[in-house]
């Protein structure tokens, strides 16, 4: 096997072959170069790196006669998207996804000597985000796209037979592949669900036997009662598409049309971010918080990937402006629907989804809203202190600071500044070690709430690995005082974390006033 290691800590990656037999180790690359990434051929053979340019771009070079040669570049828009997968069977030609020339990423194959690009598979306005290979002769046999929900587009005649088995064996709506025999003639795919996190399968191609093996949580699935996701379109208000998933609490759909019989208290769940989307499948805030009565939804605003280059570029420099209006804009797609109660909504979300959460309280019908280590200061996301530059991402999505317009604007946008006035209730979750600049915006935005009369809290963790469940603790009676839900007692995991309120603790029955 080839591995990569730093033992002289020059923070890159030197190349090493291992015998696995006999434990020799060889040195077979010393990166002197400051490559990222090595793509190697079916004989193990090292024949493509890649590497940062300053500008954000991706630069491919192939290795040639011992020699580094400038293949290709990837433009600072490019990387994410599109990426070298691997070689052909033939050695001479790369699998890639591209989308230079077109909007979504499609499957393709390059040839190296010549540089001659030959398309393969692609869908309007949805990425190629997977591709399939036999496993000898490593042939693309079919590639995946995710737009409402998971798709596969057979690309050979025993894939399209093999697939149609699976889809006809396996019960869930969703599965992935994930091993087959060097004779292909059987498959272990994983199918999942809303309502299951995963069951696994053999599948048998030239006979059609679909074994099930195994499920990871069944201790889940046969002791909750999990609700089915519905898929959904909204619109934005300049006409964008925006492709979400709701959630209903038990019950709440007599009839199965994904609309509630009366509307329900909601909870939106923006994405982490900045580079992120909501997918089909479980989630286990969206089946916790229906759990606890409430309709849950996630949308993907612009900027989200896999939907093609216009929609992920649409979010550049949009962050606390379209994508908010993105959220508000799902928001009136719901109240509008009859799905959420206009008079019970929050928005919950955490980093950069936390931000858009909390931003999401100067904005109607949004009756309260919580984040965990939200970007509180966008001037301090995007100028790190210690002096380095933020990833190409974030830098996409908020700018440069060094520029003074660009400076001002994430300076107005950012939580002290957009929650001036703002008296609705907020929670606020950071751990305590989170840069000191994000601290001191969030004790600045928390006092603008509670000047403004709104029941503002901020909390503190000490014990990183006890945050996850604190803060959900803590969530959890947040949204019930605020929208009603069922709330556990919260008494014990804050004390595990060892969380602090510095403000607005009383705020919350059972918590510690500051």
């Amino acid at each position: 096997v080839i591995v990569g290691a730093d033992p002289r800590e020059s923070g890159v990656t030197d190349l090493y072959r291992v015998n696995l037999f006999t434990g020799r180790q060889e040195r077979i690359f010393k990166n002197t170069d400051g490559f990222r990434r090595f793509i190697f051929d079916h004989g193990l053979n090292l024949r493509l790196a890649v590497k940062p340019a300053a500008d954000g771009a991706d630069e491919i070079y192939a290795l040639e006669n011992g020699a580094w040669r400038r293949f290709d570049a990837l433009s600072p828009a490019e990387p994410g998207v599109s990426r070298v997968l691997g070689f052909d069977g033939t050695n001479r030609g790369v699998y890639a996804l591209d989308s230079r020339g077109r909007d979504a990423a499609a499957l393709v194959r390059v040839d190296l000597r010549s540089g001659e690009l030959e398309p393969i598979s692609g869908v309007p306005g949805a990425d190629v985000v997977d591709v399939l290979f036999h496993p000898t002769t490593f042939q693309a046999d079919a590639v995946v796209v995710e737009r409402l929900g998971v798709e596969w587009i057979p690309l050979t005649l025993r894939a399209d037979n093999a697939l149609r088995v699976i889809e006809r064996g396996v019960a869930e709506e969703a599965f992935v592949v994930l091993s087959r025999t060097v004779d292909d003639s059987r498959w272990i795919v994983a199918g999942y669900s809303p309502t299951n996190p995963a069951v696994y399968y053999q599948v048998d191609v030239d006979t059609g036997a679909v074994t099930r093996l195994f499920e990871i949580r069944p201790e889940l699935t046969k002791k909750r009662q999990l609700a089915p996701m519905t898929p959904f379109i909204a619109q934005a208000r300049d006409g964008a598409d925006l492709v979400g998933y709701l959630t209903l609490p038990a019950g709440a759909d007599a009839d199965g049309d994904g609309i509630p019989e009366i509307p329900s208290p909601a909870v939106v769940l923006p994405e982490p971010g900045p580079f992120d989307r909501a997918a089909y499948g479980f989630h286990a805030d969206h089946q916790w918080l229906a759990d606890r009565g409430y309709a849950v939804i996630s949308v993907n605003v612009r900027g989200a990937p896999g939907f093609g280059k216009a929609f992920r570029d649409a979010g550049d420099g949009e962050v606390g402006a379209g994508i908010q209006n993105d959220i508000a804009d799902a928001i009136r797609w719901s109240v509008d629907r009859g799905v959420a109660d206009p008079e019970r909504v929050a928005v919950v979300g955490e980093r950069a989804g936390g931000y858009e959460a909390l931003a999401s309280l100067a904005t109607e019908p949004v009756r309260c809203a919580a984040a965990f280590a939200p970007w509180f200061d966008l001037v301090a996301v995007a100028e790190p202190a210690d002096g380095s530059r933020p990833s190409p991402e974030i830098g996409r999505r908020l700018g440069d600071p060094r520029n003074a317009d660009v400076r001002a604007v994430l300076a107005s946008r950012s939580l002290p500044e957009r929650l001036r006035g703002v008296g609705k209730p907020m929670l606020a979750a950071s751990p305590a070690s989170d840069d000191a600049r994000q601290i001191a915006a969030a004790r600045a935005a928390v006092a603008e709430v509670q000047a403004a009369g709104g029941a503002g809290v901020l909390a503190l963790f000490e014990k990183q690995d006890r945050n996850w469940m604190a803060y959900r603790a803590l969530l959890e009676a947040f949204l019930g005082q605020c929208l009603g839900g069922y709330v556990e007692p919260i008494a014990g995991d804050l004390k595990a974390a060892d969380a602090a309120f510095p403000l607005g603790g009383g705020g919350i029955p059972g918590l510690p006033a500051e």
